[in-house]
């Protein structure tokens, strides 16, 4: 399956490129969901397999994402103090 993630990721640059050229991004996201088609017909599953609870997680974590809500948190408020005066 790593070839189909290889020539997809391929062909998205590829898109975005010739989309960015001709000045017509926003057609990037409808001509994306055509090129999972493109990932279908080469052979991609299309099967979506979840397990109840959590996943297992290191003790580390939890606090490294309460860490990074909290600075991104504390940097958008600096940015709309600044914004207000």
């Amino acid at each position: 399956m790593a070839h189909i993630a290889f020539v997809m990721i391929l062909l998205i640059i590829l898109l975005y490129a010739l989309l960015e050229n001709f000045q017509k991004r926003w057609l990037a996201v409808p001509l994306s969901c055509v090129l999972g088609g493109v990932a279908f017909a080469m052979g991609a599953p299309f099967a979506f397999e979840t397990v109840l609870g959590l996943p297992k997680m290191s003790r580390w974590v939890i606090p490294v994402i309460t860490f990074v809500v909290l600075t991104g948190v504390m940097a958008l408020d600096k940015c709309f103090i600044g914004l207000q005066n």
